[in-house]
């Protein structure tokens, strides 16, 4: 007998802009001033400054903690950043962990951190 393959429930966020509701500039400040007001590089020339982003970083945040639900919660739940080497992808997550750990407020918040082998995973 022939298995039925059944088609899994999944909720999709809207994917035009036009059915996306706008920017909430108050959660988007919070995240993105998070970053240069608490957190400074510990390597290199530019140790001890303020962590400033770069513009693609700051898009990136808006987009994740500033486009709420009516509710208040965010609307997206997960992301997925894909740029070239040395663009600040792994610092700008080490840092967006330090924020989800002590200033998102979400109650019993667990954060995880992965790679995909085991030179990346030690860096």
């Amino acid at each position: 007998m022939a298995r039925r393959r059944t088609k899994a429930k999944t909720t999709r966020s809207p994917s035009t802009s036009a059915e996306l509701p706008p920017i909430d500039k108050a959660a988007a400040a919070k995240v993105c001033g998070f970053f240069p007001d608490v957190l400074r590089h510990s390597k290199g020339a530019i140790a001890g400054q303020p962590f400033t982003l770069l513009p693609w970083q700051q898009k990136v945040l808006s987009e994740l903690f500033g486009r709420l639900n009516p509710d208040g919660s965010r609307l997206r739940r997960l992301g997925y950043i894909e740029v070239p080497k040395k663009q600040g992808k792994s610092t700008l997550l080490a840092g967006l962990a330090l924020y989800l750990l002590t200033s998102d407020n979400e109650p019993g918040a667990e954060i995880y951190g992965a790679a995909a082998d085991r030179v990346f995973a030690l860096g």
